[in-house]
Formats: C-alpha cells, structure tokens, sequence
C-alpha cells in the first residue's frame, strides 16, 4: 500500500542523540553550548519557558495524484525546565494542527488532524539523554490499494521510556481502532531496545530542539541513529548544510542566507534574520525524503538575543507517495513569534 506521508517530521519517524556527559567523541563534537539559554556555558538544566508560534502553508506540486488543499495550519513549540521523577530536566512540548481537504476521484472529504508530543531530557553537559516521550496522533493518511487511493484516518499513541542510562528504551504503541478507519500494520503492545546508545541517538521529540545546541557550520555534516517506533526498527538520519542556489541555479559557497521572516520576539519585531540551512534526510525506506531546516545563525544580529540562539526560522517539508517517491507538495512552517515567559 502507498501513503502519503503529508504533514510532519512527527509523523514520519523518531529520533535521538546518545553518549553519556559527551562520553561519545561524535556527540561531543557536534554540541557547541546550551545556546537557547542567555548563558551558552550552562552544562545543566537552565532557567528558560519560551514559546514559538509557527504559521503553516502548502503548496500542490505541478504533478500530483493526489490534491490537497491547506485551510489553515500552525505549529506551537514550548521549550521550559520542570521535574520528573525528582529529576530537573528541561521538557519540549509541541502541537501541530492542520486543517483542510483532500479531493479523490471528485470526492472532496474535509480533515482535522492534530499531533501533539512531549518529551522530558538532561541538558547539553548529558548530551541531551532522554528521560521519556510521547506523541498523539489523530491523522488521516493517503493509500493506494487495489488500483485505488483512499483516505485513511489513524489515531494512536507512542511512548517511549528509557531507563536511568538510556541505554535500554521500552516504546508502546497504543492504536485506537474504534477510531481509525485504516489498517495497522503494527500490533498493540512493546518493544524494548538495548543498548540505545551506542552511537548518538536523539528521541524523535527532541530533535528540531537539540539542533539549537549544535555547532552549526557552512560545513556542517552528522549522522545519528534512530528508532521509527512505527516500524519497529532503527534508521540511519543525515544532518548537513545545504549550499544556497543562485539565480543561474548554481550552489553558491556559502550555505547560509537572510530569510525575509517577519515576527515578533517578545515584544520586538524583527525583520529578516541570517540563517544555517540545513537538510535532514532519512535512510531506509524513506530514502530521497529531505527536510529543508532553517536556523538563525548564532550571533549573527547584535540586541537581538533570541537570534543568536538559533531558533529555528522555518521548515520545509515536502509530502511524498513514499513508494513512488513522487512529491506531492510541499508544506512550509514560517516562524510568527517568540515569547521569553520567564
């Protein structure tokens, strides 16, 4: 059966970075401070409650076999320190909706999906170790079956659980099949992962986080490991600078560029900000997929402190028939503004 993997780097797969206070020389490498914070030397949890509102579009590929039409959408991140267990620890919260229509043979079927995600983990001294996760999926997704497409909801839920050394991970999958109107190929139940951390891993849930405390580059390039809960195995994701494209569609030798975004940052409106593009590509199935990520170039606007923090600007994310790998369109997260709560 083809799906049409349309809406986010939540649905698709999970992620995570491993080694133990950068005991792994990779993670080490790759971690240049907790650059989120004001205080970039911080090796423990921080002080920090910000919140991110992304505003969403989609634009149809010329070709598509399949249409679907975008009413409105918006992504909200929260990034704040707490406890768990009676550990300090920072949790990221994110929710994602989605609104809109998809149109098969002339039938024209409205959706409402919604994909929320938590995640509790160490600071950058720890290398981000994950506590635990979690993500709700209430989603419809695009098969083909029987020279058909049809149009499939599926509602369900992953919790990932890791034991003091996250070395094992234990991940529940829970499907609601009253509510889902798609067959699962993956059984109710657990699968529990040893040695986790063997090479740099990141929890799916913390991954466009974690990237704020990488040491972005022009040359910037790293793989990591990690766990597709939804297909029970691990996958092999690529991290790298993406070199800019002029107007004779030529790379330029830079891999950075001004992004003409508007938004407000805690009162202050900010135009245009320096960025690090950067593209994610997943191994595996899901090989030729890409993710177009858009971070603000630490430093790069004095008084603007937010900036040099390397928020992540925008997300470019392109919805695929995965067996066919034919793009479907395109969907574009556009920062609107932060908010410092504390």
């Amino acid at each position: 059966m083809k799906k049409l993997l349309a809406l986010t780097l939540t649905v698709a797969l999970a992620f995570s970075l491993s080694a133990c206070a950068f005991g792994n020389t990779t993670a080490a490498s790759i971690i240049g401070g907790s650059y989120f914070l004001s205080d970039s030397d911080v090796m423990t949890v921080g002080s920090i409650d910000e919140t991110s509102v992304y505003d969403i579009t989609y634009t149809a590929a010329k070709e598509t076999p399949v249409e679907f039409t975008l009413s409105s959408g918006s992504y909200v991140t929260r990034v704040y320190d707490t406890e768990r267990d009676g550990v300090h620890c920072y949790r990221f919260d994110t929710t994602l909706k989605i609104e809109g229509s998809y149109t098969l043979d002339g039938t024209v079927t409205p959706v409402s999906d919604e994909i929320t995600t938590t995640a509790d983990f160490l600071g950058v001294g720890s290398s981000f170790k994950p506590i635990y996760s979690h993500r709700t999926v209430n989603a419809h997704t695009v098969g083909y079956q029987d020279k058909a497409f049809t149009l499939d909801a599926y509602v369900y839920s992953v919790t990932t659980t890791y034991d003091h050394d996250a070395n094992k991970a234990v991940v529940a999958f829970e499907p609601d099949e009253e509510l889902s109107t798609g067959n699962f190929t993956l059984a109710k139940g657990e699968t529990t992962y040893d040695k986790v951390f063997e090479k740099t891993y990141f929890d799916n849930e913390t991954l466009l986080f974690a990237i704020r405390a990488f040491k972005l580059t022009t040359t910037f390039s790293s793989s990591f490991t990690s766990i597709d809960a939804t297909a029970k195995t691990k996958r092999t994701l690529t991290l790298s600078s993406l070199a800019t494209v002029d107007e004779a569609g030529k790379n330029t030798s830079v891999t950075e560029e001004t992004l003409p975004v508007t938004y407000i940052n805690s009162g202050e409106k900010i135009t245009g900000a320096d960025t690090y593009r950067l593209a994610l590509a997943v191994g595996g199935t899901y090989t030729g997929s890409s993710t177009i990520l858009n971070y603000a170039k630490g430093g790069a606007k004095e008084g603007q402190r937010l900036i040099r923090m390397q928020v992540p600007l925008q997300l470019d994310i392109t919805a695929l028939v995965s067996l066919g790998k034919s793009a479907a369109g395109t969907f574009v997260y556009t920062l609107k503004s932060v908010t410092k709560n504390r």
